[in-house]
Order: C-alpha cells, then sequence, then structure tokens
C-alpha cells in the first residue's frame, strides 16, 4: 500500500532529509580532517609498556623517531640488507605528529587543569604536500616515500655522512617554508616534523649503533596556527578576574575578555618577556598554565604582535584587554 503525503508532509519531510544530509556531510568533513591517533614505536623497538609510560607524561616525545609498528620492522629488515652490502649510502626518516594540548575547568579552583596531551597524524593529504617540498632537494637517484601521513623514508645511494648533512640542512630550510594556514585542510594543532638519519659507514658500522643513530632527532619544524585558542566562556565566567565592561565591547571582539592589572608582576612571568619587547609591543605577561601563556595587551587583537610573542616564548598566547594605566605603571618599573 502506497502511503500518499499531504502538501504540509512533504515538504516537513523534505526539511528533514535536507538536515539529514547536512548533518552527514559535516560528519564526512569532520571525519576527512581529522588524522588517526599517533601508536608509532620508538626506533629502535621499545618495550610496549616503557613506551606506553612515556606516553603518559605531560610532553609528548619529540626528541626521538617513532614510525608505525610494521614500517619499523621494515626499515630494520632493510637496513640489515643495506650494511651487508658494504656500500656508502644514508637513510633518513620523518615523523609527522600533531600535538592537542587539552585542558579541563576545575570549578573549585577556578582553574584549567592541563591532561596529557593528545597525539595524532595529519589530517589525509598533508604527506603530499610535504613530499612536494622535500622532493625539490632531491636528485633523481634518490628514493623518497611515504607511509601513512605520519612516516616518511628517503634512501640515498652512494652518500656519505658529509653529503647527508647537506642535503639534511636543505630539507630542513624546505620544510620550515610550511605554514599551518596554508596547508590543505589548514593545520588545527601544534604540528611536528621530526627529522632523523644515518650514515654508513662514516657514522656507523653497526647494526646496532645505525639503528641508535638513526632514531635520534637531527631537527625539528614546528608548524603552530595562527588563529589562538580563545579563552572558554566557562573560564571567562567563573573567574572574576575576567569580564567585559561595556565601554571595551565595542571597540574589542567579544572572545577577548577584561582584565584588571596586579600592581607587580612575578618573576616567573617577566623573564618570559624582556622589559624592552614588552615596552615596544605594550603588553605585560599576567598568567600562565603549562604552555599556556595569558599576556594582557594595549591593543589584544594585533594579530602580528601575538605571532611575535607565540614564537618569542614558544607557548600558546592568550591575549586579554586592559586599562591603559594600569599598563604603563607596570611597564614603567624595568626587569
Amino acid at each position: 500500500m502506497i502511503t500518499r503525503l499531504t502538501t504540509g508532509e512533504a515538504a516537513s519531510e523534505k526539511q528533514h532529509l535536507k538536515r539529514t544530509s547536512i548533518k552527514s556531510a559535516r560528519g564526512r568533513r569532520a571525519v576527512r580532517h581529522q588524522g588517526d591517533p599517533c601508536t608509532c614505536q620508538l626506533l629502535p623497538l621499545t618495550h610496549t609498556e616503557a613506551l606506553q609510560e612515556i606516553r603518559k607524561a605531560e610532553e609528548p616525545l619529540l626528541e626521538n623517531i617513532l614510525l608505525p609498528t610494521e614500517l619499523l620492522q621494515e626499515v630494520q629488515q632493510h637496513i640489515q640488507e643495506l650494511l651487508a652490502q658494504r656500500q656508502p649510502f644514508s637513510l633518513f626518516v620523518l615523523h609527522v605528529v600533531q600535538v592537542e594540548r587539552r585542558s579541563t575547568y576545575d570549578a573549585t579552583t577556578h582553574k584549567h587543569v592541563f591532561r596529557p596531551p593528545h597525539c595524532s597524524h595529519p589530517a589525509p593529504g598533508f604527506m603530499s604536500q610535504l613530499e612536494d617540498k622535500i622532493k625539490a632537494v632531491l636528485r633523481g637517484s634518490d628514493q623518497l616515500c611515504t607511509h601513512g601521513e605520519g612516516s616518511a623514508l628517503l634512501f640515498l645511494p652512494g652518500v656519505g655522512s658529509g653529503g647527508a648533512y647537506n642535503i639534511l640542512e636543505r630539507i630542513y630550510a624546505q620544510v620550515d617554508l610550511l605554514e599551518a594556514e596554508t596547508i590543505i585542510p589548514p593545520l588545527r594543532h601544534e604540528t611536528h616534523i621530526i627529522i632523523g638519519y644515518a650514515s654508513f659507514p662514516e657514522q656507523q658500522e653497526t647494526y646496532e649503533g645505525f639503528l641508535q643513530q638513526l632514531g635520534r632527532c637531527e631537527r625539528r619544524v614546528t608548524l603552530k596556527p595562527r588563529m589562538l585558542l580563545p579563552i572558554s566562556a566557562t573560564y571567562s565566567r567563573h573567574s572574576n578576574l575576567y569580564h567585559q565592561p561595556p565601554a571595551y565591547e565595542a571597540a574589542m571582539p567579544s572572545s577577548v575578555p577584561f582584565m584588571h592589572l596586579p600592581t607587580c608582576l612575578p618573576r616567573r612571568l617577566t623573564r618570559l618577556i624582556p622589559h624592552s619587547v614588552a615596552c615596544t609591543l605594550r603588553c605585560v605577561p599576567v598568567g600562565r598554565e603549562q604552555q599556556a601563556l595569558t599576556i594582557a595587551l594595549a591593543d589584544p587583537s594585533d594579530q602580528e604582535s601575538l605571532d611575535y610573542l607565540a614564537q618569542l616564548t614558544h607557548m600558546t598566547i592568550f591575549p586579554v584587554a586592559c586599562k591603559h594605566e594600569e599598563l604603563d605603571i607596570l611597564l614603567a618599573t624595568k626587569w
């Protein structure tokens, strides 16, 4: 039996299907732009329990090379075969990891409690863009292959340690040209590209020594999104330091809170920013939680100053507005 819908019911059903399709498309985009969790192993292979303990630390593994288990086993076998041939060669490995620093708001202490960071690989398409940068400095005989969205291998036949070091510097210079906003899709989290290499026979002649050398971080490029994370509404709602006076609402974005400045600043904060820089940018550091630094600025919408402070401190910057008179009083005293 076929049930016929009235005009109103048909229109309602059509709207329902449209909303469902939009939600489905958004879900597909979210999955497409979300990278897989990083479950790579240390090079050389570390005991699983020991690696799990390291992953629970506050800071991610950024000083060593990690590779997927299947690729790590393949690399180890390939190195043994190359060493047996006794011919000069160099091998590069790259590991790409995104670090999402997470926190939860503690309503009792009115503070954000930082949890161990979540490490993942970039969204599909990142490695192909990275590969284009690296190939710009390679020879025709060099072999570059990527594995998933987090690992890459570069084999340089006949290249010793001296030539490998020069290539390392050229690769580093090319990769350093990448920007989080120009990647497609744009990076949303702090992303690290870790590069390691080893050469035979000048550097290491044994299998164990070669593997140990290969697992070290020789160069690291960090890509940080310029769009800074706004202070959450929960934080500004519960904290008695942050509010939005009517005089500032028209002049500033609603995501930038206002803060009354203290009469003096602790040394642990002032040492992060030189006084000369603070005077030039008209800013003062007023709070820190792990890798997040709260800074009061005369112009919190000055993106160029925010970018400079992020590069200077290597921290995520949370801008807040303040009274210019209170800012001048703090800047009048040199630290």
